[in-house]
């Protein structure tokens, strides 16, 4: 019971972290604004990793709002590293001005940043803002990491105690089912560590990596371990019905469950 005890604790710990390892990002710059052009764009915060991405502005000076190709504008883009990893004009549309960002360009986990520079002939404007590549493409909260937590600690939970059941049971058909349990389980618990790696764990993408091995190492082998444990419980069946039938031909139970393996062999 202690060693039991010690180990939830073990787990309350380690989860805990995941929690603390949220990386804060922060706030959208605001649209900054030179004379009198002012640049607004839609506040897409999030961008999915290795994903293509088409941000539009509009574009509005003091008296009116400027359509496309009254202005000429241009987007800088750059990494975590700071490095420019674009330049390039923007499309003039019918109403707004937009690019197209390759994915290329959000290759690397963290914040890019970005300055949209537009001019008229007598007029400019310019606008900056962050665009934070994480692997889902969505925002990581504080909330959802308490239910991610709070999940995987329950799943940790329900596999201790399959566990538990799996070595103090010694009846055949529940040994078999809280083996599967627990395969399934564990299934579950790699897969959500995985997700959990891959938004909270951004500076060690290594350590999502290795659930997600071993999440496909287990889905690989489901069906094996369904068929073997089936093919076992027969044959535990089998040798029950043999033992039994020793016995019941006055052997002791000891000396029946010896001759039934010798069979077996």
């Amino acid at each position: 019971m202690r060693k039991n005890l010690s180990l939830m604790l073990c787990i309350i710990l380690v989860t805990s972290l995941c929690i603390t390892l949220i990386s804060a990002v922060p706030p959208v710059q605001t649209t900054l604004t030179e004379k009198s052009l002012l640049i607004t764009y839609p506040q897409y915060e999030y961008v999915k990793l290795d994903s293509n991405f088409t941000l539009y502005i509009h574009v509005y000076n003091t008296s009116q709002y400027i359509r496309g190709s009254t202005a000429s504008c241009f987007l800088d883009l750059y990494n975590p590293e700071g490095i420019e990893t674009m330049s390039s004009p923007m499309i003039a549309g019918g109403s707004d001005y937009y690019i197209a960002i390759a994915k290329g360009n959000f290759s690397m986990l963290g914040l890019n940043s970005f300055i949209i520079q537009c001019n008229t002939t007598s007029q400019s404007g310019f606008a900056s803002g962050i665009f934070s590549i994480t692997n889902s493409g969505v925002e990581i909260t504080s909330g959802k990491a308490i239910v991610d937590v709070g999940l995987l600690f329950v799943l940790l939970t329900f596999f201790i105690i399959t566990i538990y059941i799996l070595i103090s049971s010694d009846n055949l058909l529940v040994r078999v089912g809280m083996i599967g349990l627990g395969y399934i389980l564990l299934m579950t618990i790699t897969f959500i560590a995985w997700n959990m790696g891959n938004d909270f764990l951004v500076s060690a993408p290594f350590i999502a990596s290795i659930f997600r091995i071993l999440f496909f190492v287990l889905i690989a082998g489901f069906f094996p371990l369904i068929l073997g444990g089936f093919a076992w419980y027969l044959l535990m069946l089998w040798k029950i019905k043999e033992i039994q039938r020793l016995m019941d031909k006055g052997y002791d139970p000891a000396d029946a469950e010896k001759r039934a393996g010798r069979k077996k062999r």
